[in-house]
């Protein structure tokens, strides 16, 4: 696997299991550890990774390893080294048994790579040996005839059974895994890199589909589809603005408040989602999304956007995000309740970020929170209308953690 697929498939899972995908480093030893079989991964995760989140419902739901088969794995060690354990040969022959007994019985299997490239040989074969749901001798084997470019078959065969005749305690392995993790130096620069690339190709396919569906969904324009969509284009929408004074299109909005050119397009839009609002205390939060912005924010407050576009608010909830974030209270009760309706299979898949999307779609305006929710999802009918409606009115909406989460994606 070459290194723009490998990181595009890293972006993939982390997404899934609502881990940060901007550090790369830190997805990769996470979905490392989430691998691993023989350890308490829990604990191991607590020292490794303090306070970061991952969701430990959809981890323990994958019976095997989380990357996949071995073509990833030997892929994605290739950017992992060790240059700096030999330095450490005394504390590792001391505390660190797993790894320094893998060390001696590479020496004695004739795999020993010598120099700095033993303990980075060392290191990658203790990782094989504890992944989940893949042969250790086939990792090992594979892994030992790239770097030797040779047959390595009974050399695998045979320290695999001298790691069998060494067993060690889960609390040991995990402090092994623990040790080697934190001392792995990962190539950041060249998948970071190819990250760039991953999401500039991500957005234009986001743009495609966009113009597809599009297309597919108006198709010719017909008589009745001009007179029943007259209000709902951005242009008709600016001329009624300046024809009645509502100014409740984007434009009009922005026009109106006369925002500075230094203003960025996503404070703007942040401040007109704000005021369409109907649900919540919008205006309290408005110093949060502009700090600086004294009359700007009076002159909002006091002109709510009674009859939003909806594409504004689609591209303000596309941009919420819940990597590396735990869940609130009302968004885990807004998932028991409101996701009945939905197939087992989707709501076992379904990440964080769709379902804070799909919370902060059902508070959105009674007139347009539907079409909000099936950008989102794509799947709605009318007992989610009605689970949905009945929460909404039952329970306050959580104004504090949601905006923090927008505030973020500016």
């Amino acid at each position: 696997m070459d290194a723009r697929g490998l990181v595009e498939h890293l972006v993939q899972v982390g997404q899934k299991m609502s881990m940060g995908v901007d550090d790369l480093r830190g997805l990769v030893l996470k979905l490392i550890l989430l691998s691993m079989k023989y350890v308490d991964r829990k604990e191991a995760w607590a020292q490794l990774f303090p306070g970061d989140y991952v969701d430990w419902s959809l981890v323990e739901q994958h019976p095997s390893n989380l990357l996949g088969d071995a073509s990833v794995w030997l892929s994605l060690l290739s950017y992992l080294t060790w240059p700096d354990v030999y330095k450490s040969e005394g504390e590792v022959s001391a505390s660190v048994a797993p790894l320094a007994s893998t060390r001696k019985n590479l020496r004695e299997c004739g795999l020993d790579a010598g120099g700095d490239e033993a303990w980075t040989l060392a290191c990658r074969c203790l990782l094989l040996c504890t992944v989940k749901g893949l042969p250790s001798l086939h990792l090992v084997e594979l892994l030992t005839c790239q770097h030797f470019k040779r047959n390595t078959h009974t050399s695998s065969m045979e320290l695999l059974s001298k790691n069998a005749d060494a067993p060690f305690t889960p609390s040991e392995l995990g402090g092994a895994l623990c040790f080697v993790l934190r001392r792995a130096q990962v190539d950041a620069r060249t998948l970071g890199d190819n990250l760039v690339i991953v999401r500039a190709k991500h957005e234009e396919r986001k743009l495609c589909m966009k113009m597809k569906s599009m297309v597919a969904v108006q198709g010719r324009p017909r008589l009745r589809d001009r007179v029943k969509n007259l209000l709902k284009t951005d242009e008709r929408k600016t001329q009624v603005d300046i024809t009645l004074s509502t100014w409740e299109s984007y434009v009009g909005f922005c026009y109106l408040h006369s925002f500075p050119p230094t203003l960025s397009e996503a404070v703007k839009t942040r401040l007109y989602f704000l005021a369409s609002q109907t649900r919540w205390r919008w205006r309290e939060h408005l110093a949060k999304v502009l700090p600086s912005g004294g009359g700007i924010l009076d002159r909002v407050g006091q002109h709510p956007v009674t009859q939003p576009d909806v594409s504004v608010l689609t591209r303000v909830v596309d941009g919420l995000s819940m990597d590396g974030c735990p869940p609130f209270p009302e968004m885990t009760e807004f998932r028991a309740r409101c996701f009945q309706s939905f197939a087992v299979s989707q709501t076992q898949t379904m990440t964080l970020t769709t379902v804070l999307q799909l919370y902060v779609a059902a508070y959105q305006n009674p007139e347009v929170w539907k079409d909000v929710w099936k950008h989102c999802v794509g799947v709605i009918s009318v007992q989610i209308i009605k689970d949905c409606e009945a929460f909404t009115n039952a329970v306050e909406f959580a104004a504090d953690p949601v905006m923090r989460l927008i505030c973020r994606s500016i």
